[in-house]
């Protein structure tokens, strides 16, 4: 957009130097700005989908898990034994969910390090 045309438009160039806005240095500023939040945009999409795989990947194997305890519990006859299953399945179970907690807490950090340092990039050039 010619700004130096939208002003004569409405008369304001008459009224003001053109020049002493450096309307250039605006236009650059703004593409600078635009460009770094592109690339801020970008990581964040980034990592938005890396966070639906890895839930995605944890709900399926919590399910397929699941799915294998109830088949195993269905051809189990001795009462102790069908105990003891799902009591080391529960044990299992806990320790998964507490690692799945430590990979979304790790991933967390990484992309607040990665979105931020973007952001201070962004912050820093002005």
């Amino acid at each position: 957009m010619d700004f130096t045309k939208l002003l004569e438009k409405f008369n304001i160039a008459d009224h003001i130097n053109v020049n002493d806005f450096g309307l250039d240095k605006v236009a650059d500023l703004a593409k600078d700005s635009l460009d770094s939040i592109m690339k801020i945009n970008e990581a964040a999409s980034a990592r938005a989908e890396q966070l639906f795989k890895m839930s995605s990947d944890i709900i399926n194997e919590t399910v397929e898990g699941t799915i294998n305890q109830v088949k195993s519990l269905a051809d189990t006859k001795n009462p102790e034994d069908f105990i003891n299953s799902q009591v080391t399945y529960a044990t299992e179970l806990g320790k998964k969910a507490v690692e799945n907690s430590q990979k979304y807490v790790d991933f967390m950090v990484e992309a607040q390090s990665e979105i931020g340092g973007l952001v201070q990039d962004t912050i820093a050039k002005k």
